[in-house]
C-alpha cells in the first residue's frame, strides 16, 4: 500500500512542485493568473517599486495563487465524488471561485494604484 504522507521536506516539495505543474497545463484561471501576476512583477522591478510595493504586490499574488489552489481542489472533490449537478453542489463552487475573485480583484487593484500613477510619470 501506497502511503500518502510524506516524509521529508524534499517529498513534500517535490509532491507541491507537480502541483503547480498541473494547474498551470490544466488550469486556464491559474495560467492568466500567472501571465498577470508576472506582467506587474516585472513592471515593479521596472518601474523601482519600493520594498514596501513589493511586498503588497507578493502577498496579494501569493493569495490569489493560493485561493486558486484551494479552489481547484474545491472543484475536483466536488466532481469526484459528487458528480451530480445539485444546488448544493453549485453553491459550494461558486464560494469557492469567490474566494479566487476576491484576491485577484485585491491583487489587480492594489497593482493598479501602485502601477498607473508609475507608467504615466515615465510617459510625461
Amino acid at each position: 500500500m501506497r502511503r500518502l504522507k510524506n516524509r521529508h521536506l524534499i517529498d513534500s516539495s517535490v509532491c507541491a512542485v507537480r502541483g503547480i505543474v498541473w494547474c498551470l497545463k490544466n488550469e486556464r484561471n491559474y495560467r492568466d493568473y500567472t501571465v498577470i501576476g508576472g506582467i506587474c512583477l516585472i513592471l515593479n522591478i521596472l518601474l523601482k517599486s519600493s520594498k514596501t510595493e513589493f511586498l503588497i504586490w507578493l502577498i496579494t499574488a501569493t493569495a490569489t495563487f493560493s485561493s486558486e489552489y484551494l479552489n481547484t481542489v474545491i472543484e475536483h472533490i466536488i466532481d469526484n465524488y459528487h458528480n451530480e449537478i445539485t444546488e448544493v453542489n453549485k453553491r459550494i463552487k461558486d464560494i469557492g471561485s469567490s474566494a479566487v475573485f476576491i484576491f485577484g480583484m485585491t491583487f489587480l487593484i492594489s497593482q493598479g494604484v501602485i502601477l498607473i500613477p508609475k507608467i504615466i510619470e515615465v510617459f510625461r
